[in-house]
């Protein structure tokens, strides 16, 4: 169950076994937002993996890191840190989205009003300018 959390909040996982995918921090986050990640996808078939097969490696940039920590959050009950996640938000989307009803704004969080997860896709890339790392 932690693991499931971690993704959807966008912090550090291990995944362990063929398909798996890992993303780790590669330094201390600054005051500014997320540290660099890297991610690991490990070789998709158990043959592969047990052959000892390398994983496929990406380096996450801290504003794709951020942008994919929003879409992610959005889509929970909890929601995001509206601070946290300014810098990937288009503020006059946020704003049409929540006198449409389509996004809720509590505490601090934006997350989506749940009458809307049919169309969360397009809610969050209305939303969410994309990341140019």
């Amino acid at each position: 169950c932690r693991h499931n959390q971690a993704y959807w909040r966008g912090e550090d996982y291990l995944g362990i076994g063929a398909s798996a995918v890992s993303t780790v921090s590669m330094d201390e986050p600054g005051a500014g937002g997320p540290a660099c990640a890297e991610r690991r996808v490990n070789p998709r078939s158990v043959a592969g993996y047990l052959a000892g097969d390398p994983p496929e490696i990406e380096v996450v940039m801290p504003r794709t890191r951020l942008w994919e920590k929003a879409m992610l959050g959005l889509r929970t009950s909890e929601g995001v840190d509206e601070e946290e996640v300014r810098p990937v938000v288009d503020e006059e989307a946020r704003d049409r989205l929540l006198r449409q009803g389509c996004l809720q704004r509590h505490c601090g969080k934006l997350r989506l009003n749940p009458g809307f997860l049919d169309i969360s896709n397009t809610v969050i890339g209305a939303l969410l300018a994309p990341p140019e790392d």
